[in-house]
């Protein structure tokens, strides 16, 4: 099965995945997504591809990299020690392919050009799928939350979800106990699509009869970053948070708590990026919830639910007006044209939560 991947592919393997079904063990810390694109840019300065580095000519571009000054020495040794895993990568290759996983790497054709445009060269080297990887490039609502939520806010999230699929858009969820779960769940009973970005347990969750038979359906594409076997981290469960931004064109904040949890994080962290002017997905807080954490979220950039219809009525209005220029050769300003639409009758306020 290895033989079916590219080179280039082979080598983001080799360098950062823990290669768990193939035995897991190395002398050398595998390499964090930011040496991971220093590598890459690396062997870009030198016109080489990255999957060089696992071919004959290995040794040699190592050594050019560290006699230019790239690579420090004791670098390049844990480059080599990481690049000689080749048994347990085929192992932990064939192991994916009989769960039926596709390894997809940045370098390949099908990886989510969504991560691209929004993380660059902080996108996952490696994604780990089963079901239709194309509905990564799909994402229009994500659905986050927490995972002790009330049961208002869990009826609020799943009604959301289903009206997301009776429109025909996808939903995108970390595919947690809660919120997350229950956004997800409402898309996919009223027969619509949805993305679940996992954190652990892709082999346990894609094997699970019910997650079988929405992805042979083609309703659920889950994903990760991580190992397909790996355990549960807070901090895999902080960083995935961004790459649920990124698959979306929204995002909709169903419950949370004020400084405390990965969904309080994500979004804080967002808007921030908002503020700053970097590219970020819009978020929603409920409509008539005055918790504080909703305020809060809001006095930073956030803004109130405006129902499914008047979402994709404002997608239209800036997907129109984008295409058109006034006198002076400006952009129209369509973001506040979304702020500005009446909530739609399908919009159901939640209670206070």
């Amino acid at each position: 099965m290895s033989s079916q991947l590219t080179d280039d592919t082979r080598a983001a393997l080799l360098l950062t995945s823990p290669l768990i079904a193939g035995g897991g063990s190395s002398e050398a810390r595998r390499l964090a997504v930011r040496e991971f694109a220093q590598v890459a840019s690396a062997l870009d300065r030198l016109d080489e591809p990255l999957g060089v580095l696992q071919s004959r000519r290995g040794e040699d571009v190592i050594d050019a990299l560290i006699s230019s000054g790239e690579f420090t020495a004791e670098f390049g040794d844990r480059v080599r020690l990481l690049l000689r895993r080749g048994l347990s990568m085929a192992t932990a290759v064939e192991a994916w392919h009989r769960a039926g996983i596709t390894v997809t790497s940045k370098f390949d054709r099908g990886y989510p050009i969504n991560l691209l445009d929004r993380l660059a060269e902080l996108a996952p080297p490696v994604i780990y799928s089963y079901g239709r990887i194309e509905a990564l490039d799909e994402g229009w609502l994500a659905i986050q939350g927490s995972r002790n939520a009330s049961e208002s806010a869990l009826d609020f999230a799943t009604d959301v979800g289903a009206s997301v699929a009776e429109h025909g858009k996808i939903v995108v969820s970390g595919g947690a106990r809660g919120i997350d779960r229950a956004g997800m769940t409402g898309a996919l009973d009223a027969g619509g699509t949805a993305v679940g970005v996992l954190v652990e347990g892709l082999v346990k969750h894609a094997s699970s009869i019910e997650s079988r038979s929405f992805i042979s359906e083609g309703n659920l594409t889950l994903f990760t970053p991580y190992d397909p076997d790996a355990r549960f981290t807070v901090g895999n469960a902080m960083a995935r948070n961004k790459l649920i931004f990124a698959l979306a064109q929204h995002s909709l904040i169903a419950a949370a708590e004020v400084d405390k949890g990965g969904t309080w994080a994500g979004a804080t962290e967002e808007l921030k990026r908002r503020r700053s002017g970097k590219s970020a997905t819009p978020i929603y807080v409920p409509s008539d919830c005055d918790e504080e954490w909703a305020s809060n979220l809001i006095d930073m950039g956030a803004s109130r639910w405006p129902g499914v219809e008047s979402l994709i009525e404002a997608d239209e209005v800036d997907e129109s007006a984008s295409d058109e220029l006034d006198t002076n050769g400006r952009s129209f300003p369509t973001e506040q044209l979304r702020l500005d639409q009446p909530v739609a009758a399908n919009a159901r306020l939640i209670p206070s939560i």
